[in-house]
């Protein structure tokens, strides 16, 4: 990963038992190669998940990939990696986003905070907008680790290598536990660096919206909403609160965690409809794709939405173009709204949306102008 190597693991697969219900029965629902990786690219390493039949819960089913991946796949933007967000015609930095909701739960909690530390603290750039006296952070990419390390104490190690001595006030993780081998092993580890009154802050990827999560390869767990409470209770920890989509960030779910010992809920089977869904979102786009091969097709976007189906469809043998303002140039086949408009390329032909939907309704505005344009979102479906 950015030059220096590193061993996860030699295992091959994961552990036997489901890492929240416990049980040994697990069918296959996902096998593809080429995949995705969180970092929006396309790999030649096959992607396998299987699904719990008893809560439901998904997770790679052969994690033998992980050391490759890292070593010669993975490529953690360093420098330019906080996007802007538009919401409501709002713009804001990816982080700023992250923060506000953050700070909206949290209330007073985090301003009576003298220390933090972020586990897995990428850049910094979260980081930086605490206003906490001790801020410290730990990143097992040496580069982001230096990046970081200009705002905060942040070492270049994993959590599994912070002392069960130390002790934090605040403990946050965002969009990290996915990445882990074991979540049973990292909320055990969060728990032990808490303090009694300390507040755990954890955001994750939920399935109870419909995305693609499930499609990623490097993200090996993906948990509901009441699967991730029960792990997170099984493992000694109280959910104070919890929230499931902010703004334009549908599909991520923050929860407010404290040192108690509670009873766990009830644990009942859930269907995950992440991987449903996008399964038809596929099937969808590619049967579409086929029913007008004859007209001129392009698609707006270029960023993760777009790289997904590029990954799973047949999507690029049926494009001529991206509309992309942002990667415009960066590819040969990418260009900006304005050229797509004055060059009318889009005259008489088809647009798909590869954006978040909460963008079509904005883009179709941009683009009303144009004559004879159709528009498709391959996001409309229902799953029951």
């Amino acid at each position: 990963m950015n030059g220096e190597m590193i061993n996860l693991t030699d295992k091959k697969n994961m552990n036997v038992n489901c890492y929240v219900c416990n049980t040994i029965f697990f069918k296959p629902i996902l096998k593809a190669i080429p995949s995705m990786s969180s970092d929006g690219q396309t790999v030649d390493i096959e992607i396998l998940k299987e699904e719990c039949q008893n809560c439901g819960t998904v997770r790679s089913s052969d994690i033998s990939f992980l050391n490759d991946f890292y070593n010669n796949f993975y490529k953690l933007n360093i420098v330019n990696n906080d996007p802007r967000y538009i919401y409501n015609c709002e713009s804001m930095l990816k982080s700023e986003m992250h923060f506000e909701w953050i700070e909206k739960l949290a209330g007073e909690s985090i301003k009576d905070a003298d220390s933090i530390i972020e586990i897995g603290c990428g850049s910094g750039n979260l980081l930086n907008l605490f206003d906490v006296k001790n801020k410290y952070g730990v990143e097992p990419s040496i580069e982001a680790a230096v990046h970081a390390n200009k705002i905060a104490n942040v070492r270049n190690i994993s959590y599994e290598d912070i002392s069960d001595q130390e002790k934090y006030d605040l403990i946050l993780s965002t969009c990290v536990i996915e990445h882990t081998m074991d979540p049973n092993d990292f909320l055990i580890k969060t728990r032990n660096i808490a303090k009694e009154d300390s507040l755990v802050i954890i955001g994750l990827p939920i399935q109870d919206s419909e995305s693609f999560d499930v499609y990623f390869l490097d993200h090996l767990h993906h948990f509901t909403t009441n699967q991730f409470i029960y792990l997170c209770q099984k493992n000694g920890f109280e959910v104070e609160k919890y929230e499931v989509g902010y703004k334009c960030m549908t599909t991520i779910g923050y929860f407010f965690l404290r040192k108690r010992i509670s009873s766990s809920n009830i644990l009942t089977y859930e269907k995950n409809k992440n991987f449903y869904t996008s399964s038809n979102w596929i099937s969808n786009l590619n049967t579409y794709l086929e029913n007008k091969k004859e007209k001129n097709i392009i698609a707006f976007g270029y960023g993760e939405t777009s790289f997904f189906f590029q990954t799973y469809t047949h999507l690029s043998s049926y494009i001529s173009y991206y509309i992309d303002d942002v990667k415009a140039g960066t590819v040969e086949n990418v260009i900006s709204t304005e050229y797509a408009i004055q060059s009318n390329i889009l005259k008489n032909s088809i647009l798909i949306l590869l954006a978040n939907p909460h963008y079509h309704e904005f883009l179709r505005k941009k683009f009303e102008g144009v004559d004879n344009l159709e528009f498709y979102s391959p996001f409309s479906n229902v799953i029951s």
